[in-house]
């Protein structure tokens, strides 16, 4: 049984309708990339309707089919401003994490998401936020790991303020795990992530400098 989903596509400014399966909106919402593979997917079906149809009769048909689905259930893609600012929030909001149920502070982050005109769930903030924990956990380990070359990601920096003390995200903690590490490899880690860190630094600041100027087009 397939179910009628929206998806936002921020990134082309755009809202989408899809049906799918109770198995491939699940997948949807914890893939990113699975999510990208549906959104190609449905370009490349109706990509014929689109060339012989009139745009503004599409235009208005699509209006009138959003109203009538404001109860559908929906997924967003994320792009980097607005991870950029996900990240902000949860770091202002990190303490409250410790007073409220968490299920009530990701729902007090997407009001303010939705403030800037990302129209997300608290649900949908906090998978996010998952996903990126998994992505840098997965970083971190490789970086550990003697003999890897450095992995690279433009959220690094930014998790590893957020999480880089924490237990979960701790090499030391995989290290126990497998045995013990050698005190070089320690010493050489540390190294290279202060060598990384600093090469990062630059990018650091540009990608801040990205999400301050769509702050200043979304307000």
């Amino acid at each position: 049984m397939s179910i009628q989903v929206n998806i936002a596509d921020e990134a082309n400014g755009r809202q989408i309708s899809v049906f799918l399966t109770a198995e491939q909106y699940e997948r949807a919402q914890r893939d990113s990339e699975y999510l990208q593979q549906l959104v190609h997917d449905f370009d490349a079906q109706n990509n014929d309707v689109r060339n012989n149809q009139d745009s503004e009769t599409l235009l208005n048909e699509r209006t009138e089919q959003l109203h009538q689905e404001s109860e559908t259930p929906s997924l967003f893609i994320w792009n980097e401003p607005c991870i950029l600012l996900l990240l902000t929030l949860y770091s202002e909001h990190k303490e409250v994490f410790e007073k409220m149920r968490h299920k009530m502070v990701y729902e007090l982050i997407a009001k303010k998401m939705c403030d800037h005109h990302y129209n997300v769930n608290g649900s949908q903030c906090q998978s996010k936020i998952n996903s990126l924990k998994k992505h840098f956990k997965k970083i971190v380990d490789h970086n550990a790991t003697s003999g890897n070359d450095r992995a690279t990601w433009p959220y690094f920096d930014r998790m590893n303020e957020l999480f880089g003390s924490t237990g979960w995200a701790n090499p030391v903690a995989l290290a126990s795990e497998i045995g013990p590490t050698p005190s070089e490899n320690t010493k050489d880690y540390r190294k290279d992530m202060k060598k990384y860190r600093e090469e990062r630094s630059k990018q650091k600041q540009e990608n801040f400098n990205k999400y301050m100027e769509m702050r200043k087009t979304t307000t």
